[in-house]
């Protein structure tokens, strides 16, 4: 009997120890037996739940949290051995509201009896903090389109349903044409109202089960997991899309009172296409985007297989473009220009470049690939500061009365450089070389872009004597009232209208205008593109008579260019290919 009452003492004195916790606890606590059935609560659990005692003291854990049933709890305590169950849950207020709480719950004896304890605490907020990381981490802030490294968790999967379904899906890669014109003439915060909107337009063309994604900068990309069940019809379909897209994005786009106008470069890629991974897939759609962009733009482009040669082959292009400096493989040549009596009056320096295990590599195919990565800045000034450096041996050596100087071609790059008339000052300074035999030939597309820049930077390196041409005139966006703001010295005529002299006439009058036009105006005129004594003779006759071609001479090296000038030659005369 003493033992029975002292039992029933400690365990008196047990519980009451756990009334006590639980009660003065600053933390939510609820009991409750095995059946579910709530026992006992404290303060801090009324306030949470929005329940008073009383009532709360009526209801199942089941009324609060659905999914702990009795049978759990009871499998529970079975298994239990000891240590903390922390799991999280969500609770229901007396209002029907729920929210995600953290559980810490233990099995306790009390009565002999096991009890269900549990410690909980509002998580609302870490949810959130949590939601918002992942967000950040899968999500692109300004669109709140999926980001890039959502992009690539998914794109494998989708390539693999489709193999393992045999369906056909596809993945389109767009890239706002014009885009930087837009951010830096108005600003970022224009340039970021502009993708939104884009971004808009282009979900709006997307059915229920395609994905649109921002990876960065002014480029997009969609997912559409499934287009068709064969390869043509997805590409129709992929087709009509890419349509649509270019329709919605060539729209105006309204922004801060200003009409805005861009165009998109598309390239599309259809998968499951043979053992392409996810990589490899976003890669080809990316190719035959910049396929699309040098088209033209304003157009799209299936990738194709051909496509990842082209890719391989500018990439190795680009490697030893790196190397071509340091490593001499870069070399001038000269071509004459002469006047009706055959006499030298200049010459134009014509970048080469001779690489080793590619050979030689035409201009035309390596000065694009240095425009865009860049290079030309650092190539446009070798050829600069070497074409002074042979014009200062030339002028020492004594040069014809009627030799005017030699021509250097000008990238629009180059010229719109911040530094550029420091740097070709700079190379007169260095080389000594007297500035009125430098003739520096720029485009007719410079003349029309940022007038009041370009004719400022002009207009100091004429103060240095330095000459101006207009290279490939009449093929551009040129007329008299954008050439009276530069100090020009002379217009060559682009080769295409003297190769139709005597068989197009709108060619004739073309050349004709212009000879005319540079003459009330005081300007020389060099036709380009000469080959052949009846093109010379027409243009005599129309009052054109400075000329460049290969009736006349092919561009030759430095060695041949040096005797013509010792030699006083007239041309046109035999000699070698450079």
């Amino acid at each position: 009997m003493a033992q029975t009452k002292k039992v029933e003492s400690e365990l008196a004195k047990r519980e009451a120890y756990f009334k006590a916790v639980l009660h003065q606890s600053s933390e939510c606590m609820l009991l409750t037996n095995l059946k579910g059935e709530i026992l006992d609560c404290n303060h801090e659990t009324c306030r949470l739940l929005m329940y008073d005692a009383p009532k709360l003291l009526t209801l199942n854990i089941q009324d609060i949290d659905p999914e702990q049933t009795p049978s759990l709890l009871q499998d529970w305590a079975k298994s239990a051995q000891g240590d903390p169950k922390i799991f999280e849950a969500e609770y229901h207020r007396s209002n029907g509201e729920h929210f995600p709480v953290e559980v810490c719950a233990n099995i306790i004896y009390l009565d002999e009896e096991a009890r269900f304890l549990a410690s909980f605490r509002d998580i609302t907020q870490r949810k959130k903090d949590q939601e918002q990381v992942k967000f950040l981490a899968y999500y692109d802030a300004l669109t709140n389109l999926p980001n890039r490294r959502f992009l690539n968790q998914h794109l494998d999967k989708v390539i693999s349903e489709a193999r393992s379904t045999g369906q056909v899906g596809g993945l389109v890669f767009i890239d706002l044409d014009r885009f930087k014109n837009v951010n830096d003439s108005m600003g970022h915060h224009v340039g970021d109202a502009l993708l939104i909107e884009a971004a808009r337009r282009i979900v709006s063309c997307l059915s229920e089960s395609d994905i649109a994604v921002r990876i960065g900068g002014d480029e997009f990309v969609l997912l559409l997991p499934v287009l068709a069940n064969d390869h043509d019809e997805a590409q129709h379909r992929a087709t009509i899309l890419a349509e649509v897209l270019l329709l919605q994005l060539s729209k105006v786009f309204r922004l801060e009172q200003t009409d805005i106008f861009i165009s998109a470069s598309i390239g599309i890629s259809l998968f499951p296409f043979g053992d392409a991974c996810d990589s490899q897939i976003l890669r080809q759609a990316d190719t035959a985007m910049y396929e699309a962009k040098k088209k033209g733009r304003n157009g799209f482009r299936f990738y194709r297989q051909e496509m990842l040669q082209q890719i391989t082959d500018l990439a190795i292009l680009e490697k030893a473009l790196h190397g071509a400096i340091h490593n001499e493989e870069f070399y001038l040549v000269y071509q004459p220009q002469v006047n009706k009596l055959g006499e030298l009056i200049g010459y134009e320096a014509l970048l080469r470049w001779y690489h080793p295990e590619l050979g030689f590599v035409s201009p035309a195919r390596f000065i694009p690939v240095a425009e865009e990565i860049g290079l030309i800045y650092e190539i446009g000034r070798w050829v600069l500061e070497n074409a002074c450096r042979q014009l200062k041996v030339w002028q020492d050596m004594g040069l014809p009365s009627s030799f005017e100087g030699v021509a250097v071609n000008i990238s629009p790059y180059q010229f719109a450089q911040e530094d550029f008339v420091s740097t070709v000052v700079a190379v007169i300074e260095t080389t000594q070389v007297d500035p009125s035999l430098l003739d520096l030939e720029i485009t007719e597309g410079m003349l029309v872009e940022n007038i009041a820049s370009v004719a400022e930077k002009m207009w100091r390196l004429k103060e240095y004597g330095i000459r101006f041409s207009v290279d490939d005139f009449g093929t551009g966006y040129s007329s008299l009232r954008y050439l009276q703001h530069f100090p020009l010295n002379q217009l060559k005529i682009d080769q295409t209208f003297i190769r139709d002299l005597s068989t197009d006439p709108n060619s004739h009058v073309i050349v004709n205008t212009i000879v005319s036009m540079a003459e009330h105006m005081n300007l020389s005129v060099l036709a380009e593109g000469v080959e052949s004594l009846v093109e010379k003779q027409i243009l005599e006759r129309i009052d054109c008579t400075r000329y460049q071609g290969y009736y006349f001479s092919k561009p030759v090296k430095v060695d041949l260019a040096t005797l013509y000038l010792k030699d006083n030659e007239v041309f046109p005369l035999e000699c070698q290919d450079a």
